[in-house]
């Protein structure tokens, strides 16, 4: 269970790879809080790797709750921002 939940939370961040730098600037506007907010958490999700369930799940409802169109923007803020994240 821990297991599939992770795959699925690498599995998002290498679709958000493929896509990357296809962030225009007012895509990266609308979707910027939403990324922002996601990240410490599934930051937090992923420094714990998988030991944390109310972590992994909190991360998955920001990628959930995140319009779709957001999802090629993150790779493109993580780079700005600096952080890393698997499949970026």
């Amino acid at each position: 269970s821990r297991m599939k939940l992770l795959v699925l939370i690498l599995a998002l961040l290498a679709f958000c790879a493929l896509a990357a730098h296809d962030c225009p600037h007012d895509l990266e506007v609308r979707c910027i809080d939403d990324i922002n907010k996601a990240y410490p958490i599934c930051d937090k999700a992923a420094h714990e790797k998988g030991a944390d369930i109310p972590a992994d799940l909190d991360c998955l409802k920001y990628f959930v709750s995140m319009e779709q169109d957001c999802w090629p923007c993150i790779c493109w803020v993580a780079e700005y921002n600096k952080w890393h994240i698997k499949g970026c």
